[in-house]
């Protein structure tokens, strides 16, 4: 009964014969470098008053990044599409791309409400709406930086126009302000690796794996009847290699009205492990977005241990 139990809220994931390459692209490698791989506002739609979780997730090998919340409440009746970084949580980009000095102007950083907390994760309560509209985006910056005060070294992010700094991470999260009823995060249950679900930890052998996020069915609250809906997948891992580090899951509704999600599962290649001790610990994390500005990430340990 707990089997079924289990795949009556699981999505059914159909695999695709995935065609080898010996190009390997490197975006989702970790290495010594720090990296920002997700941020996520819980719920990532809220009403006026109500209180979201913002949380960081930063790849920082050092540990010695120190990080600054800012909040930013766009200027009423401007236009905020292109502000920076409006694709930062999407991408996973360590700087703002480049943004004209008018459609950066509504989002200069003019409030730092009680989102201003030291940390990685912080916890704040929505700001009212600035116009009777119903629904409105607030901003939400963390600047990850060694130095001691995070917001003097990211002045030149603060700036208009905005102008990287050396040092210096910015991470942007959107998250809708409205009236109505809210949109809620994707939730990842777990990491399948050759189709066998993870858990929070995995002990492997070096060798080519097949991975895949494994969704509950009901936190993709966009999916309609007719359509199917595109979910960008993107992964981080110092385990070794993948063959893709970003792919898109499609998902909608079968003939048999369960949802089902079609997938090209990637290959995680993980070598040798040249520890003393015959084993090392890795780390593997799957990002993945909906449409409505929800993230979630899942991190899945892996133990290598040599071959005998």
């Amino acid at each position: 009964m707990k089997n079924i139990a289990l795949r009556n809220i699981l999505i059914s994931l159909v695999f695709f014969a995935y065609s080898c390459s010996a190009d390997f692209d490197p975006p989702g490698k970790l290495g010594d470098e720090p990296r920002i791989m997700a941020m996520v506002a819980s719920p990532p739609e809220g009403q006026t008053g109500e209180h979201v979780t913002l949380t960081l997730h930063l790849y920082d090998p050092s540990g010695a990044l120190k990080t600054r919340w800012l909040r930013c409440i766009p200027f009423p009746g401007q236009p905020v599409t292109l502000c920076p970084s409006t694709y930062m949580d999407f991408l996973g980009m360590q700087t703002p791309p480049p943004c004209s000095p008018d459609m950066l102007a509504p989002c200069v950083v003019r409030d730092s409400g009680d989102a201003s907390d030291s940390g990685r994760s912080v916890d704040t309560e929505l700001p009212p709406v600035p116009e009777d509209n119903g629904r409105y985006t607030v901003y939400y910056y963390a600047l990850s930086t060694a130095a001691s005060d995070p917001v003097a070294a990211c002045t030149g992010f603060l700036s208009s126009p905005p102008v990287p700094d050396p040092g210096c991470m910015v991470g942007v999260k959107r998250v809708i302000v409205t009236d109505g009823p809210s949109n809620y995060n994707p939730v990842i249950w777990s990491i399948l690796i050759d189709s066998v679900p993870s858990g929070d930890s995995s002990r492997l052998l070096p060798g080519r794996y097949s991975v895949s996020p494994a969704l509950l069915a009901g936190s993709l609250d966009e999916l309609g009847p007719k359509e199917p809906v595109f979910y960008p997948v993107e992964w981080f891992t110092d385990c070794g290699k993948m063959s893709s580090y970003r792919q898109d899951m499609k998902c909608y509704y079968n003939d048999s009205g369960a949802v089902q999600c079609d997938f090209d599962a990637p290959k995680l290649e993980i070598p040798e492990t040249d520890d003393a001790s015959g084993e090392r610990t890795c780390r593997l994390d799957a990002v993945m977005w909906d449409n409505l500005g929800g993230v979630d990430i899942k991190e899945v340990l892996i133990r290598v241990v040599a071959r005998k």
